[in-house]
């Protein structure tokens, strides 16, 4: 193999550029993407297409995780939610060892209106100590698919198998 091709693959540009590629994709999916620094205790957004942060605008983590909770949570889900994103929790995840973290949460859209939401937590990149990236998506058609399901399942089924196409197991 060419050395001038390996070298080009490590240069700043190159690099870049593949950063913001899978920036880009992980946009496709994420509505929000954002990376806290445990170290520092800073929460920077990468990308919100809710609107409510700027590409780049860097908060304290105590101002943001206030935030978040009260403009994105349901009441009955803060105190787990306040719980895992408390500073010594994400630290405690960090050290772990643990790639990544998944939870999910309501919230509250309009009076007695919620939808659901995943919010992923990862340690994924090794070359940006302290860091953790939030990842945040709703997932509201997949539980309210997967509640019909489970209704019609539950109600008019006697018994349920489950093929699984890309292991060809029965469940």
């Amino acid at each position: 193999m060419d050395d001038t091709f390996l070298s080009d693959l490590t240069t700043a540009d190159t690099l870049s550029s593949k950063q913001d590629i899978l920036l880009d994709l992980l946009k496709q999916t994420y509505a929000r993407i954002t990376v806290v620094n445990i170290k520092e205790e800073t929460f920077t957004a990468l990308y919100d297409a809710t609107g409510v942060m700027k590409e780049g605008e860097v908060l304290s983590y105590h101002q943001a995780l206030d935030a978040f909770l009260v403009q994105n949570i349901m009441v009955e889900d803060r105190n787990p939610a306040q719980a895992a994103l408390s500073l010594d929790a994400l630290r405690e995840f960090y050290h772990s060892g643990v790639e990544s973290k998944r939870m999910e949460f309501r919230s509250l859209v309009k009076e007695f209106v919620y939808e659901w939401s995943e919010m992923i937590l990862t340690t994924a990149s090794a070359k940006q100590p302290d860091t953790i990236y939030i990842l945040l998506k709703n997932i509201n058609k997949e539980k309210l698919m997967s509640g019909i399901i489970d209704r019609f399942i539950y109600h008019d089924c006697d018994y349920f198998i489950y093929l699984d196409g890309n292991c060809s197991e029965l469940h």
